[in-house]
């Protein structure tokens, strides 16, 4: 009788140890005992392979061969080797019977009896449940490690290295400086500079930066993963997903493995553990901030560009955001674009906002005249710079003298408070007279803190506000030089840089500015007791930056500036300028937000003319200085 050997072992270990080939040689001295011919191209190996699937490729070698019929016979060491799992051990043996092949097992008396396939179907059973508890108990002493703080598993982020277990120290990550400063970069290039995952995948390419898994070039998903992963923040987290595999019709029979769905837990069920931060929640928090513009203006989500608004004009009524769209090209007619509200009438008979289509052109031209003449205009250095002072009444100085008188009122409550226990220790005073003392004593000294840090921060923006001025020159000062000389292309991008959001609301365009500063260089993480409390090994904690951002602008009122129509068939419209524009001084107000600066602009007698209806547009620019004041610097900023 011709017969194939089959043996497996599971793990790599056992690989190593050698135990597949002590299989095979029982195997070859039990088949030369019953005279049995082996046939050597059918000795079939799985190193290291789970016997919980059916995809193994010594296993698929041995059930082709049966089925080509080239061996009468399959010999096994046990049934644990040839399947842990009930199921897939019962369908294996069907099949071989189906195909007239024997399967013989070392390990068990060679019978035909329904008491030996009993004894089988058990013993495969058996082998099934031992796999569930040996993963059941790995899965818990992996939690039970993770909860104690230890980082066990060696795949790690990238920036970081894994330390094993050594001399007592539990397992846990540090830093690699070299492949941290990748990080820090990749996350400045995405959070100061603007730059797109494509792009920064291209740079790190160029410059020749290994990538984390070897190879030639970074891949954008692993960009993506970095700037989204909050390991960098210094919290790693364990338990976060769990692998399902969803079993598709048939797909045991015909020898294929389950389709493996990762989905993520409830947060719940997250372990975190505390590692040295890299980045600081300042540079993370702009990141993620990035993620959006940089998807809403990819240039591959963008037809050819003839508006300047686009993805930035919104409508009043509904809250939409206008679609660009153009007439039907013809080779007779001129193209005309637009924009256009996508609301369309409900089930509850709402009608549609109107106008639903305006002319891209001239309310391009009418944002980008206001961006150009008006924002970056040197009198609005002037205006903020008079409402920062007006704002900041307190110099330095005598913020400090403040702050120095305030120290040492905490010094003279300290040392009363320290004099008060030595006379209690004494025995001087009663211990009701010195609860009610202490107490008092507690509440001052808690106020006279309040105070200290209240000073401390008016200081640290007084001094802020000196730099801002310097820092708006220079941002107009480079911009202004560039003004007149920029493609479409160019001015989109200044459009999208200082304007954040153009609503229309009938005939008034309301814009909402902002101004880009450089930052301060970047505080890098520090340390701190913060985690104490975390299952960690090392604790470490983070210090986040205020955001130095400041959104400015002024009130401008300007008069008789109009549009007029010159020929309703051919839609023109032309430009009459009026007097020069005049200066208001108006106290500043609160925004919705504190962050945005609301602009209005009307137009006379402007037609943003489309198929449906003509828009008169009158136009009035008022911008507001976004700060947070006092009631007593409103006073003083009176008009």
């Amino acid at each position: 009788m011709k017969v194939a050997l089959y043996a497996r072992v599971s793990t790599k270990r056992q690989e190593r140890a050698g135990t597949i080939a002590s299989q095979i040689e029982a195997l070859r001295k039990h088949a030369a005992s019953q005279g049995y011919e082996i046939a050597e191209e059918f000795v079939c190996l799985d190193d290291g392979v789970s016997g919980a699937s059916l995809q193994r490729r010594g296993l698929d070698r041995l059930r082709d061969g049966a089925e080509a019929g080239r061996f009468d016979a399959a010999l096994v060491l046990s049934p644990d080797r040839l399947s842990r799992k009930y199921a897939y051990l019962i369908l294996i043996l069907e099949e071989f019977q189906r195909l007239g092949v024997q399967v013989l097992f070392l390990e068990q008396p060679p019978a035909d009896d329904p008491h030996t396939s009993l004894l089988v179907q058990i013993q495969g059973a058996v082998a099934e449940y031992e796999r569930a508890k040996l993963a059941e108990r790995y899965r818990r002493g992996k939690l039970h490690r993770a909860r104690q703080g230890e980082v066990w598993w060696t795949s790690v982020p990238l920036g970081y290295r894994h330390v094993p277990r050594r001399d007592g120290v539990p397992p846990h990550v540090v830093i690699d400086q070299e492949k941290a400063e990748v990080i820090r970069e990749i996350f400045h290039w995405h959070a100061d500079e603007g730059i797109t995952i494509r792009q920064i995948a291209k740079r790190l390419t160029l410059a020749g930066v290994v990538p984390s898994q070897g190879g030639r070039a970074w891949g954008e998903s692993t960009i993506h993963r970095i700037l989204r992963s909050e390991a960098y923040l210094g919290t790693l987290y364990y338990n976060r997903t769990q692998t399902i595999s969803v079993i598709g019709e048939n797909a045991e029979s015909r020898g294929r493995s389950p389709r493996i769905h990762i989905l993520t837990r409830p947060k719940a069920e997250w372990i975190s553990l505390a590692i040295p931060p890299i980045i600081d929640h300042a540079t993370f928090e702009r990141s993620q901030s990035r993620h959006g513009p940089n998807r809403q203006f990819s240039p591959r989500r963008l037809k050819k560009e003839r508006w300047l608004l686009r993805r930035l004009l919104r409508c009043a009524k509904c809250g939409r955001k206008y679609a660009c769209v153009s007439d039907a090209k013809r080779p007779d007619l001129v193209r005309r674009y637009y924009y256009r509200c996508g609301k369309s009438a409900d089930f509850s008979g709402a009608p549609r906002c109107r106008p639903c289509h305006v002319r891209a052109e001239p309310l391009d031209e009418l944002v980008w005249n206001e961006i150009r003449q008006h924002l970056l205009d040197p009198r609005l250095i002037l205006k903020v710079h008079t409402q920062l002072k007006e704002a900041r009444p307190l110099d330095g100085d005598l913020l400090a003298c403040q702050i120095q008188a305030t120290e040492k009122r905490m010094r003279q409550a300290e040392a009363e408070r320290r004099r008060l226990l030595d006379a209690f220790q004494a025995g001087f005073v009663r211990q009701e007279e010195f609860e009610e003392r202490a107490h008092c004593l507690s509440e001052r000294l808690a106020g006279i803190e309040r105070d200290l840090r209240g000073l401390q921060e008016e200081r640290r923006t007084c001094l802020e506000g000196k730099d801002i001025l310097t820092r708006i020159e220079n941002f107009t000062t480079e911009i202004a030089a560039k003004l007149n000389t920029m493609n479409f292309h160019e001015r989109q991008l200044l459009t999208r840089t200082v304007l954040e959001e153009a609503v229309l609301d009938g005939s008034h365009v309301h814009l909402y500015f902002k101004i880009p500063l450089p930052r301060s260089p970047k505080d890098p993480p520090e340390t701190s007791e913060a985690h104490h409390g975390k299952n960690v090994s090392s604790q470490f904690d983070l210090r986040s930056r205020r955001d130095e951002s400041v959104n400015v602008g002024m009130k401008i009122q300007e008069l008789s500036r109009c549009l007029d129509r010159e020929d309703s068939s051919r839609h023109r419209i032309s430009r009459e300028w009026g007097p020069e524009v005049c200066l208001e001084r108006i106290p500043r107000t609160e925004t919705q937000t504190g962050q945005k600066v609301s602009v209005k602009l009307e137009k006379d007698s402007q037609h943003f003319w489309d198929r449906e209806c003509n828009v008169n547009m009158r136009h009035r620019l008022q911008d507001l200085v976004a700060a947070e004041l006092t009631p007593e610097d409103r006073a003083l900023c009176g008009t």
